[in-house]
């Protein structure tokens, strides 16, 4: 089990704020995704295994788990680049175009999206377009995570 949270920057540090929605994929099939609270529990045979993290608004990433004879307990979340809005694999200025289009909406307002509020804090706001800030230039196709090892 673990948990997935917005990455800070490019150097992807992670944050206190979950992902919902990420799928865990591995050869090619869903084992898990994420809750509300970007937690996650996928259940593994003893073996090797590479998961791929898949999120509609982010930067795809991998990471990998060797599963002995007891279950593996993530600590630290996994943190994924979330702000690519317009899906393109990039973080640019069409997704400062349309963080714009919503800047100042709440949860209660049509038009608030929710995977724009990176905090989730219900508002989105300066605090949210600091993260699409900082991850501005990022290329998926050309962006590398640290790679994360999971072993029990």
């Amino acid at each position: 089990s673990g948990k997935v949270t917005v990455a800070q920057n490019t150097s992807a540090k992670p944050t206190n704020y979950p992902i919902s929605d990420v799928k865990i994929i591995i050869d090619g099939l869903v084992v898990g995704t994420t809750d509300n609270n970007g937690n996650f529990t996928i259940s593994l045979e003893t073996g090797s295994y590479e998961a791929e993290l898949r999120y509609t608004y982010g930067i795809s990433r991998n990471i990998y788990f060797i599963v002995e004879d007891e279950d593996i307990y993530i600590t630290e979340p996994i943190s994924m680049i979330a702000c690519d809005f317009n899906k393109d694999n990039q973080i640019d200025s069409n997704d400062m175009t349309l963080f714009r289009m919503v800047i100042s909406s709440s949860a209660d307002d049509v038009s608030y999206l929710r995977f724009v509020d990176m905090n989730n804090d219900g508002y989105i706001n300066g605090r949210d377009q600091a993260y699409i800030t900082s991850c501005m230039g990022i290329i998926g196709s050309e962006y590398e995570y640290q790679t994360l090892i999971f072993r029990k």
